[in-house]
């Protein structure tokens, strides 16, 4: 039987230092260099230990090869090059195809003379192709998708030389539309070339030994296609249709498990970077579009956590795969994404945790939470009122927006979307709020930080479906749990706890935490529950408990009567259960676990 709850205060509202445990998320270092007119493709060329870039200006007929740094250089421009478009690196070769003429151009860079670190490179000659050639790629071979005719033109790096050209595959625009599956991954032990037709629906899965075409894949609107990262086994991805769909290459099934789904503007996709100790990171561009995530979480429309717009060139990094080059057409500029690690961070971003345990597990939807940094109030001030205010000592919050670079101004974070979150606390240094009710959960999330003299600071917080935190008496997320015995009285050992009791088995206790996610009915942010119990806010997920090891029996989940985010459960201690003053107790729900905290029972 449903027992209602308590409508005691229970004085858990009090929040502690920092949680020492706490990781900053890596950030990003943009920076941006003036580059030809209208610069589309770009590649990274490892000519030597340190790498550059090649972009392809296709306003003018040239080339510009910048030092990849911060910013990134010009160190040589090449001409001649009709209205340059796509871009590949075969080694020290660089294909550059030219639409303008039906041409691809080939420009090799020498090995770099002792004691220098490049090399100029020369245009060494051209390749005639079919008609409208804009996407290459390269493998044992160079391989032009030529839109015009419907054509695969297959090149011979070596001698300059047309090997083959394979009819009934169908090209596109983007610039990424080919994706080579090399022979040691390939499970037909020869390089395969897999390309996207965006108009004509479908990616041509091309044999590049025998130039023949060995699959057609019936996909809306491919535009990219790339080798999966951060999948156990070889996995092809393709953007189609705002999504990207995974191929298994020796079934040419779909992989469900890795699929990206809603990518907003997605037609690009670079490759993942997947160098400890960041994220793996999905790349998209029209515009550029950075999302952060684990292995197993997929990018969707709410996660992009940087964009970059009017950028349409894509390039990861080959030297340790820590940066992102992005061109931008309308700007005239190359732009260099790095990624910080928090160590090297001069200012690193401000760190979210639970407000009960401290832990910085993701947070989820209309829990408390604490949030340390210099916030540059004079003085406290807290919250006196309900709903709760969405300012206090000069200091708002908002969550969500969005982080974009637009060239030549640099990081710009855009409010739209975002929610000013309701405020408990505001100290020099602390922060204590409850994060809006409706978030969806993602992996990277916009904090803005506004001060009261405007300055602003942004950060970073993840969003789960659940993130339970018990609240402990000494207010540190460890020891003594907030916890009510049946007759509501203090739970715990008297002599350690003055005035406190144990409860006894078979009894009903009320356990008080937060970070219990959705709710049913849905509670506008900063809103109490009905005092009255009047109705009963119910947690959409079902918790589970442990007292002393032992599943107790939950015969309530939801929120405190008369308090912000507050999340009270009602659970029969075991009878099979230990007695004794510092049994452990333990919440789980939606697949994330609780601290330990502790109770006594006699």
């Amino acid at each position: 039987m449903q027992k209602k709850p308590s409508v005691q205060a229970i004085g858990i509202w009090v929040f502690c230092s920092l949680f020492a445990g706490a990781q900053t998320p890596a950030s990003f270092e943009v920076s941006s260099a003036a580059t030809g007119v209208r610069p589309v493709g770009v590649k990274v060329l490892a000519v030597s230990k340190s790498p550059y870039a090649v972009v392809a200006n296709s306003g003018e007929n040239s080339v510009s090869v910048f030092g990849v740094s911060s910013p990134p250089y010009l160190v040589q421009t090449l001409s001649g090059i009709p209205g340059p478009y796509g871009l590949a690196a075969c080694g020290r070769t660089i294909l550059v195809t030219s639409p303008a003429d039906n041409s691809v151009s080939v420009l090799t860079f020498p090995e770099p003379p002792s004691g220098s670190a490049f090399a100029p490179g020369t245009l060494v000659g051209k390749i005639k192709t079919g008609p409208q050639p804009y996407a290459v790629s390269c493998g044992d071979f160079g391989v032009v998708a030529n839109l015009g005719d419907n054509t695969l033109t297959v090149i011979d790096v070596a001698t300059l030389t047309t090997r083959t050209v394979v009819e009934g595959v169908p090209g596109s625009r983007a610039l990424t539309s080919i994706g080579i599956l090399p022979r040691p991954v390939s499970p037909l032990g020869v390089d395969t070339a897999w390309v996207a037709g965006t108009e004509a629906n479908i990616v041509t899965v091309v044999d590049l030994a025998r130039g023949t075409v060995v699959r057609r894949i019936p996909l809306p609107q491919p535009t990219s296609v790339t080798q999966c990262e951060g999948s156990r086994t070889t996995t092809v991805c393709i953007a189609s249709g705002g999504s990207v769909v995974a191929i298994d290459p020796s079934t040419y099934a779909s992989v469900p498990s890795i699929q990206y789904t809603s990518v907003p503007g997605l037609q690009e996709l670079g490759p993942a970077i997947a160098a400890p100790p960041y994220p793996n990171v999905a790349l998209s561009s029209s515009p550029v579009s950075i999302w952060m995530t684990s292995a197993t979480e997929r990018p969707t429309n709410g996660d992009a956590l940087l964009h970059v717009p009017g950028a349409v060139g894509l390039a990861v990094g080959s030297a340790d795969s820590t940066y992102v080059l992005a061109t931008s057409p309308s700007a005239n500029r190359l732009i260099s994404i790095r990624f910080v690690r928090p160590t090297e961070s001069p200012q690193p971003p401000f760190t979210v945790t639970n407000a009960a345990s401290y832990s910085p597990l993701p947070a989820a939807a209309g829990s408390l939470a604490s949030l340390f940094f210099s916030t540059g109030a004079a003085q406290s001030a807290k919250a006196s009122s309900l709903p709760l205010p969405t300012s206090l000592a000069g200091v708002t919050l908002r969550i969500g927006g969005t982080l974009s670079y637009v060239p030549p101004t640099g990081l710009t974070y855009s409010p739209s979307g975002s929610i000013t979150v309701g405020l408990l606390f505001v100290g020099p240094s602390q922060i204590n709020f409850q994060l809006p009710t409706g978030l969806a959960p993602s992996p990277y999330v916009q904090v803005q930080l506004t001060m009261p003299d405007g300055r602003t600071q942004l950060g970073i917080v993840t969003i789960g479906a659940a993130s339970p935190g018990i609240f402990t008496i000494s207010q540190d997320g460890i020891g003594q749990g907030s916890i009510l015995n049946q007759d509501f009285s203090q739970n715990g050992s008297p002599q350690v706890l003055p005035g406190a009791k144990p409860a006894s088995r078979g009894e009903v206790i009320h356990i008080y935490a937060t970070g219990c996610g959705e709710t049913t009915p849905t509670l506008a942010p900063g809103e109490p529950a009905s005092a009255s119990g009047n109705p009963l806010v119910i947690t959409k997920l079902q918790p589970s408990i442990t007292i002393g090891g032992q599943s107790a029996r939950v015969l309530f989940s939801g929120l405190a009567p008369g308090f912000v985010g507050a999340w009270q459960i009602d659970a029969e201690v075991p009878q099979a259960v230990i007695t004794g003053s510092v049994l452990p107790v333990i919440v789980s729900i939606g697949g994330q676990t609780s601290n330990t905290v502790t109770m006594a029972v006699q």
